[in-house]
């Protein structure tokens, strides 16, 4: 049985469609790479986070050893708590700009699925055209 000039480009087009599904999903596992690493340096950040924490502890038992000296060093703790509260501040930034980038995450999630969607809907019209009832018609 000869195959129709018409079914065979139906099916080149059909191979060419998948091989850009397959690109596409390549390139969804490339962002979700991206976001793994993403997530791996806000952990990172996280760890620093928690490291200057426990200087600040560290510095805090320090000024608790010398609170039987002069009121001199009382500047210095007042010196020292303004750096603390300096860095908080830089952590709540980063904490921010981790949300940032989160919702930037969940925006490419939603470009994602919507390319799925279309994908969907392309394979649904290829099978309408392999349908048998439309061939030879």
């Amino acid at each position: 049985m000869k195959h129709l000039p018409q079914q065979s480009q139906e099916d080149d087009q059909h191979t060419q469609e998948d091989d850009q599904h397959s690109q596409e999903d390549d390139q969804h596992t490339h962002k979700d790479d991206q976001h793994t690493q993403e997530d791996d340096q806000h952990a990172q950040k996280d760890d620093q986070h928690t490291q200057k924490d426990d200087q600040h502890s560290q510095e805090d038992d320090q000024h608790t050893h010398k609170d039987d000296q002069p009121s001199q060093e009382d500047d210095q703790h007042t010196h020292k708590d303004d750096q603390h509260a300096q860095k908080d501040d830089q952590h709540t930034q980063k904490d921010d700009q981790h949300s940032q980038e989160d919702d930037q995450h969940s925006q490419e999630d939603d470009q994602h699925a919507q390319k799925d969607d279309q994908h969907s809907q392309e394979d649904d019209q290829h099978t309408q055209k392999d349908d048998p009832a439309h061939i030879g018609r």
